[in-house]
């Protein structure tokens, strides 16, 4: 059955005509919003509490909620969607064959201030933020520096922001540039390496001078600066254990944090879905943080024709997590836990899923176990029952679903003007990257895994790396275009950890002295590519005279052609 948002207008509020448009909807109906521009607010959305993404436990206010339904397409006919203040655009639980397409989607004030960087001295900087979306104030007794919507009573803390400069034209990250938490209270509460301290002294209207306490980070004047709210509550797009989700033909100009997330899930697609900077609105920044995070899905993921621009994080992560082993119940019971804090309140294993148990040093796999019952024990912890005896499992030792491992193709996307990386790829399986452009990244494609760090995983089996582009995507010194390179593994000792990786007929410029790096890995074939020795960039110190690293590899086929 088609809804008609317009048959919900003598209602007489636009906001809960869509609330009611929404509730209607049963098994497969379409929900048709009609065009225009649609204004939207937590009023009449559904609350619900959603632990990722981060380490928010405050309640989610979804204003599209669909759960326990099949065969649903929500059809935006063009349709603009104006989000404002606390709440999260969609949100989907245990749903089967998913349809979103034709809209758009802003915030009516973004979630991240943008000022000009009027000053940029040795131990202070000035900054003048952009009052088009809200006005900024520093309150000395608490030492919280927010900004106040000017269209709404919406207040942003922006007291722990993930802070980057952007150039001013073109609009995109500067080389060298930092990457940091400006604090004005106390260090931020995860991330607290990455925290600078600093002083403040309103001096004007949105005129303000930061000074620093402990670190000292360098800006240039006359570029902008960004700060990203850190609590990242509220994604455009939360799809929690739902099956054949299909997005097509939407583009995100804001969002509260990321813009797609995809977590437990299997079988995704999403075709013409664009993270793009809003047309004529002066902004350097698009989605705050990942575009795609997709979470221990499995099945089948296909994205295509896709722009991700101007991001403050990655534009594509794909990964499973792992939990680590703290106690052993008896033979077949294991008590798990997440020991980084943004994992939390996750209930990772079903029943009948298969999990590896890794060793807790080399990340190679021990066995392979059955889950007959997995839940939870309080926010950080598991208790998992297997159909197998445990044997001699170690406490550290690692559990990741062998499962829940896609297999991944990426296709005619582009990728550029990021804070981080392009596509992180570890998805376990068959991986193909074909006919994508990566510009202006930390770098274009990037496959880790074995992750403590952010818990992680997995080993890359079989990655395809064809006909694509990569312009100025080693940021940093420590960057390469392609980085394949497991976390939390001596890259000198230890045996190889992703395998069977083909990276041939791409293009690379621009990147200095440095295009592949490659560590901990067996079966690899580069041939065919082009590259140029622009010395822009230094050589890394473990690159060779090609541009190209492989440490600690076998069954390596290698055929550099420079330019």
């Amino acid at each position: 059955m088609d809804i008609l948002l317009s048959d919900y207008s003598y209602l007489k509020n636009n906001k809960l005509a869509l609330a009611e448009a929404i509730r209607s909807c049963e098994n497969g109906d379409t929900i048709h919003l009609g065009g225009g521009i649609i204004e939207i607010d937590n009023m009449f959305a559904v609350p619900q509490i959603y632990y990722l993404p981060r380490y928010s436990n405050a309640k989610k206010y979804y204003a599209f909620y669909l759960e326990n339904l099949n065969d649903v397409t929500i059809d935006g006919d063009g349709a603009k969607l104006v989000f404002d203040g606390d709440v999260s655009p969609f949100g989907f639980k245990n749903c089967k064959n998913i349809t979103l397409k034709n809209f758009k989607i802003d915030y009516k004030m973004p979630h991240f201030v943008q000022g000009f960087i009027k000053k940029a001295a040795a131990d202070y900087m000035d900054i003048k933020y952009n009052s088009a979306y809200c006005d900024c104030h520093y309150d000395k007794q608490s030492k919280k520096l927010k900004a106040y919507s000017k269209n709404s009573d919406f207040v942003l803390d922006i007291s722990s922001c993930l802070t980057n400069e952007f150039e001013t034209d073109p609009m995109r990250p500067v080389y060298s540039t930092p990457d940091y938490f400006l604090c004005t209270d106390k260090v931020h509460p995860v991330y607290r390496d990455m925290s600078v301290l600093m002083d403040v002294c309103e001096l004007g209207d949105n005129l303000f001078r930061f000074k620093f306490n402990d670190k000292k980070v360098k800006h240039n004047e006359g570029n902008y600066i960004v700060q990203a709210d850190h609590e990242r509550r509220n994604s455009n797009f939360q799809f929690m254990q739902c099956e054949n989700i299909y997005m097509e033909n939407i583009d995100m100009y804001a969002s509260a944090s990321f813009g797609i997330i995809v977590f437990l899930c299997k079988d995704f697609r999403a075709k013409n879905v664009n993270s793009v900077i809003c047309p004529d609105s002066g902004r350097a920044l698009a989605v705050n943080a990942d575009v795609f995070h997709i979470v221990n899905t499995r099945g089948t993921i296909k994205i295509s024709d896709c722009i991700m621009e101007n991001n403050m994080d990655d534009s594509l992560n794909i990964h499973s997590l792992f939990s680590v082993v703290r106690n052993k119940i008896n033979k077949k019971t294991l008590v798990v836990d997440f020991t980084y804090l943004a994992k939390k309140a996750l209930n990772l294993y079903s029943e009948g899923e298969r999990v590896d148990v890794l060793d807790k040093y080399t990340f190679q796999k021990r066995k392979t176990l059955t889950v007959v019952k997995s839940e939870l024990l309080g926010d950080y912890c598991l208790r998992v029952q297997f159909d197998e005896d445990i044997g001699d499992i170690e406490k550290n030792d690692l559990l990741e679903s062998a499962d829940a491992k896609p297999e991944v193709y990426l296709n005619n996307c582009r990728s550029g003007n990021n804070r981080g990386r392009g596509f992180l790829v570890p998805a376990g399986r068959k991986t193909v990257i074909e006919n994508c452009v990566f510009y202006n990244l930390r770098s274009g494609i990037d496959a880790n895994g074995a992750s403590l760090t952010y818990l992680e995983g997995s080993a890359i089996n079989g990655l395809v790396v064809r006909n694509n582009s990569f312009c100025d995507c080693a940021r940093r010194q420590c960057d390469y275009p392609i980085n394949i390179r497991p976390m939390s593994i001596d890259a000198r000792i230890s045996p190889p950890y992703h395998s069977n990786i083909s990276i041939c007929n791409n293009n690379f410029v621009h990147n200095g002295r440095r295009f592949i790096n490659i560590e901990c890995a067996s079966k690899i074939k580069i041939k065919d590519n082009t590259y140029d020795f622009n010395e822009k960039l230094p050589p890394h110190s473990n690159v060779n005279d090609s541009g190209i690293t492989c440490l600690n590899c076998t069954e390596i086929d290698v055929e550099p052609k420079i330019v």
